[in-house]
């Protein structure tokens, strides 16, 4: 039996002979999730109507990481022919866009459209982020949006 049993200060050194723990995975990049949403009379993917009036909508949903936006907007937000912005002005364009998708801004101008139906479409194409699964989004009967995921954010496409 004693063969069996030996000395705990052993077992510390076994335990100890430079064999470290594995290093831990590198966290993935956070992603923002968003949708697209215009009204209770838009037909998303999915349109269902309940007797009380409210709308249940189906819409697709993409996420995009930080740094895939930001190239995003330095490459596509740029001065054009038929856009005679200045360097300012696009500089606040692609800051509100960014600061749109993240979900930090919920005021859309008129300027700030066309660039987020260039996003819009860079999504539906795959050249941008990622198609996450659909979220359902109930308009109750006054129009108000709701749904019950609590990480995505509606970006009002329609003025």
């Amino acid at each position: 039996m004693s063969k069996y049993i030996s000395n705990y200060s052993k077992f510390i050194v076994e335990q100890d002979m430079g064999m470290a723990a594995p290093a831990a995975a590198p966290k993935p990049a956070s992603r923002y999730k968003f949708i697209f949403i215009s009204d209770k009379e838009d037909e998303g993917l999915s349109k269902k109507k309940y007797p009380d009036g409210s709308i249940n909508i189906q819409y697709s949903c993409y996420s995009v990481t930080d740094t895939d936006l930001e190239s995003w907007v330095k490459d596509n937000i740029i001065k054009t022919d038929k856009d005679k912005s200045n360097a300012s002005e696009l500089e606040l364009r692609k800051s509100n866009l960014i600061e749109i998708v993240k979900g930090n801004k919920s005021n859309i101008s008129n300027n700030d459209l066309p660039y987020l139906e260039k996003l819009r479409r860079a999504l539906h194409t795959n050249l941008i982020g990622k198609e996450e699964p659909q979220v359902e989004v109930v308009f109750t009967k006054d129009g108000i949006p709701t749904t019950d995921n609590i990480d995505v954010t509606f970006i009002n496409s329609k003025y």
